[in-house]
């Protein structure tokens, strides 16, 4: 092979082995998600927010708390660029109701939710659980 065919390979090849290690790198600095599906003018929203602000107050180091605004389609776009760039893409477009917690592994997985009925004790349990 002639330099002029090795050096786009090169390039080609350095910038597929820093895609790799961002992704490898970000999936070793993964952490467990806690999801809310909210809107202004949900009802079960206002009422699990304040109980989810305890909760994040005491597992916000451990956990990532990210809040998906379904006000109106800018905010549902914007919510949905979140999904896509935290690897929730197929959990978001299954779902559009609002006013509940999904709870997702550091492998982007739905593996139990909190909604607005539960005690901050019950919420405290269930992201205990998420943390194992």
């Amino acid at each position: 092979m002639s330099p002029r065919t090795i050096a786009p390979l090169r390039i080609a090849l350095t910038a597929l082995l820093l895609a790799l290690a961002t992704q490898v790198c970000a999936a070793a600095q993964a952490r467990p998600m806690a999801v809310l599906f909210s809107a202004p003018w949900c009802y079960n929203c206002k009422l699990i927010k304040p109980k989810l602000k305890t909760v994040e107050a005491e597992f916000g180091a451990q956990i990532d708390f990210i809040v998906l605004d379904f006000a109106d389609d800018a905010s549902r776009s914007a919510a949905e660029s979140v999904a896509r760039e935290r690897g929730f893409l197929p959990l978001f477009a299954a779902n559009r109701a609002t006013g509940w917690v999904a709870l997702l592994d550091r492998d982007g997985h739905q593996v139990g939710e909190l909604k607005q009925d539960m005690t901050v004790e019950e919420m405290q349990a269930r992201l205990q659980t998420l943390l194992r």
